[in-house]
């Protein structure tokens, strides 16, 4: 998968192979994961996008994953329990890219087709930790954008509505 910077926006490939991820915001963080599924691919390397600030994505030649030096460590953060007795749920917790601190009120869009090919939409707001939820979304593919104030990050191509919780974490920074 490839990511072509343009304007703000991205378009990806799929491919085969590493992701990495360079951003504006993380200049030498360097996320990398080896990923034989397509789809899988796809869905890891937006996350790392959203990650990252969405700086670009691109092959490695690298023989191994990227030495501790290379991935900053984050800190554990705990939030309050989410979607109780739901079958499928997505959470995601919004920090500054700069801080790590929480963002609430944040606006949320979760937007894609099912399965079925019909339009789903999702929309929400951070809360005072800087979690928001989405829960019982269909099988899909979506695109997730979120924004607060001059702050914005865009993932597309994410497969969503697998049962379980699926956890998003997204360093939202100045664009």
């Amino acid at each position: 998968m490839q990511q072509r910077p343009g304007r703000g926006r991205s378009s990806m490939q799929e491919s085969n192979g590493p992701c990495v991820v360079q951003g504006p915001l993380l200049p030498r963080a360097m996320l990398s994961s080896y990923i034989s599924d397509v789809s899988a691919s796809r869905a890891r390397c937006a996350w790392a996008l959203l990650l990252a600030g969405a700086g670009g994505c691109g092959h490695a030649a690298a023989a191994g994953p990227p030495s501790e030096a290379e991935v900053p460590r984050s800190r554990i953060v705990r939030i309050a329990p989410r979607c109780p007795q739901t079958k499928v749920c997505v959470v995601g917790h919004v920090v500054l890219a700069e801080s790590a601190d929480p963002v609430p009120g944040a606006a949320v869009f979760v937007a894609g087709r099912g399965r079925d090919g019909r339009p789903i939409r999702f929309v929400t707001r951070t809360d005072d930790e800087g979690v928001f939820t989405v829960t019982d979304p269909p099988e899909g593919v979506y695109r997730v954008a979120i924004y607060k104030d001059a702050r914005y990050v865009e993932a597309k191509g994410l497969e969503l509505g697998a049962a379980g919780t699926t956890v998003l974490p997204v360093r939202l920074g100045r664009r």
